[in-house]
């Protein structure tokens, strides 16, 4: 027989868990008649080159004395680069700019179907070289540092294997290299994917296409987010997050057809980089070639480039300088969890700042 006391305090549960409940319903019913806008890539920038559709962002200055060698932000072309800036507080940039770097960030913009014929070769040795020319020049500096991000990783390693004059420093987050593996599902269809036929049918590689496949790595994912939405929707910091994120997500753009089909057969399914045989345009890369300073940062739990994949890339380059820091995050965890934010990023601001 259940006391008075204990009746009392059950009774007071129950009816605290249903007001939470009611009142959870209501914010939800209030966002879905009036979906709330979340403002993301909020550091102040400004656009000071643009060259066909690729424009260079430079991030205001917040220290008066900046550090010498300026940092170059180069991200994947599949996904908006603003995941890098994704709110205050969530920000690779933002901790760089307030440390006293001059960061600049490649913007790709989104391709149309003139652009499905441009491969690696346009991008790399004609796009990003006018971009690291630019960010040269209005510096006022002889090098730079490169910062690249996944398939951006890739592409500033390979760039720094054919221009290392212009760079100081290499860092790469969560990049894929030995292309080998199977862990995890997007590396396993990769091996098979008929990237030229999707080229030949569609022009550029459509974004819904790499948004239902990246959705299908892991299905059950979306119904956890659903309870942690539910469990969070009270918390207007847990709200603002989790809508920047899904902003992002479903913010994929077209990949330019002949660049793709080039990622998926040389990277993927021949592994080209890893075996040192990769040739962009005429010329061969030879990742021996990097020198500077190297700086490898990989995701533990990252289930879209397994961390196996981007480890190895130390071993594969001539840098005599090379540092591994890891962070028990996932692949986009690098940019904007608290605990990459709070413990890898000061590791990485220290690191610059020796060589810079």
């Amino acid at each position: 027989m259940i006391k008075m006391e204990e009746y009392i305090k059950l009774s007071g549960d129950l009816i605290e868990r249903n007001i939470t409940f009611f009142k959870k319903m209501a914010k939800f019913n209030e966002m879905i008649i009036s979906p709330p806008d979340v403002k993301v890539g909020q550091t102040p920038a400004e656009i000071v080159y643009r060259k066909h559709k690729v424009k260079l962002l430079r991030y205001i200055p917040q220290k008066e004395t900046l550090y010498k060698t300026p940092i170059l932000i180069v991200y994947a072309l599949i996904n908006r680069p603003y995941i890098v800036d994704l709110l205050p507080g969530r920000s690779i940039v933002e901790v760089l700019v307030k440390n006293g770097y001059d960061v600049y960030l490649v913007d790709w913009g989104e391709p149309t179907e003139s652009d499905s014929k441009h491969g690696l070769h346009k991008y790399i040795n004609f796009y990003l070289d006018k971009m690291v020319d630019k960010t040269l020049e209005i510096r006022e500096a002889e090098k730079l540092t490169v910062l690249g991000y996944c398939m951006g990783g890739t592409m500033s390693l390979i760039y720094t294997a054919l221009y290392r004059e212009k760079v100081k420093n290499l860092i790469t987050m969560a990049t894929p290299f030995d292309c080998s593996s199977n862990e995890g599902l997007l590396f396993q269809w990769s091996k098979d994917f008929p990237a030229a036929e999707i080229e030949q049918i569609y022009g550029n590689c459509p974004g819904w296409l790499m948004a239902s496949s990246f959705l299908l790595i892991n299905p059950m994912k979306q119904i956890d987010k659903g309870f942690d939405f539910h469990n969070g929707i009270l918390n207007p910091s847990f709200v603002e997050l989790f809508l920047a994120m899904e902003k992002w997500l479903r913010d994929i753009i077209d990949l330019p057809g002949r660049l793709y089909t080039e990622i998926i057969e040389d990277w993927f399914q021949k592994n080209l980089l890893m075996e040192n045989k990769f040739v962009l345009g005429n010329k061969k890369v030879d990742f021996k070639k990097i020198t500077c300073p190297y700086l490898n940062l990989v995701a533990d739990e990252d289930t879209s480039i397994p961390p196996s994949s981007s480890i190895v890339i130390g071993d594969k380059i001539g840098s005599r300088d090379k540092t591994l820091m890891t962070s028990p995050v996932g692949h986009i965890g690098l940019s904007v969890s608290g605990k990459a934010l709070k413990k890898l990023w000061p590791e990485v601001v220290d690191w610059l700042r020796e060589r810079s």
